[in-house]
């Protein structure tokens, strides 16, 4: 019941899982299978088409031209909605390159590192996603193309430039 408010922050509110929807889990095998079963809840209890495919871990950055399999091109290009609990096999291979979510008009959500029980039972995980993204967008106003210093005590310091919003999300903010 922890999970339950994250993972549903994320299923509805993030991705906005309709009912009939294709759902797609991609998991590695070290993923908490706790995590993994509160994905398939909430995204049965939207009333999607629930699928779950535990796999061996990917190979980092697509060095393995044979990873992912075709088995998960295949169940990734027919789903609508794809949680990935994995290392970016949607971005970091060959055979599911960096637009593939334009290519197969589907909405992915990659959860590599964040597919915890510690993170999804978070305030983090709950927090209203509609006031997030009114933050990000006022912030995003006020420092667009300045330049932000970040320091901390162990000796970092880093000078960037601010992102525009419309970069961050590929929209117009």
């Amino acid at each position: 019941p922890l999970l339950l408010p994250g993972v549903r922050n994320c299923v509805v509110g993030l991705m906005n899982t309709q009912p009939g929807e294709k759902f797609l889990i991609i998991a590695e095998n070290t993923v908490d299978p706790v995590v993994i079963r509160a994905f398939e809840v909430v995204a049965a209890s939207a009333g999607a088409d629930v699928s779950t495919l535990r796999i061996k871990p990917f190979s980092p950055a697509g060095i393995d031209p044979d990873n992912p399999s075709d088995v998960v091109v295949q169940a990734y290009a027919a789903a609508d909605d794809v949680v990935i609990m994995s290392w970016f096999p949607d971005i970091h291979s060959k055979k599911l390159p960096g637009g593939s979510a334009k290519i197969y008009n589907n909405k992915p959500v990659s959860m590599y590192q964040l597919a915890t029980f510690e993170v999804l039972s978070s305030p983090a995980a709950r927090f209203p996603l509609p006031l997030m993204f009114e933050m990000m967008k006022k912030m995003s106003m006020i420092t667009a193309n300045s330049q932000i210093r970040i320091t901390n005590e162990l000796g970092t310091d880093l000078v960037v430039k601010a992102p525009q919003l419309d970069r961050i999300f590929g929209g117009t903010g």
